[in-house]
């Protein structure tokens, strides 16, 4: 069996968030969803922006919700997701 190589922060390592990559991988679901985290380097790049810009917004205390856990900046992809919705603009709305 091959395995594929996940990238540091890859939402795809947390199978119990994505019930079909758990049937996928082998995994059983599970009824606790596990939280996944997003580092501030993941957000910048899933936004196409710098990580300073992030940094800035922190700063500011604007922006989405973040952890601050052993010196390291993390974001929750659940409060990623909700931030993107609440800024959502457009005719889709």
């Amino acid at each position: 069996m091959t395995t594929t190589p996940r990238m540091k922060g890859d939402v795809r390592s947390c199978s119990r968030h994505n019930p079909t990559l758990a049937l996928r991988t082998g995994h059983a679901p599970v009824s606790t969803p596990l939280v996944c985290h997003l580092t501030e380097t993941d957000v910048a790049r899933r936004w196409r922006m710098s990580v300073r810009t992030l940094q800035a917004w922190r700063w500011r205390k604007v922006g989405p919700p973040y952890l601050k856990a052993m010196g390291k900046v993390l974001y929750r992809l659940s409060d990623i997701e909700a931030f993107e919705a609440e800024h959502l603009r457009g005719a889709g709305r």
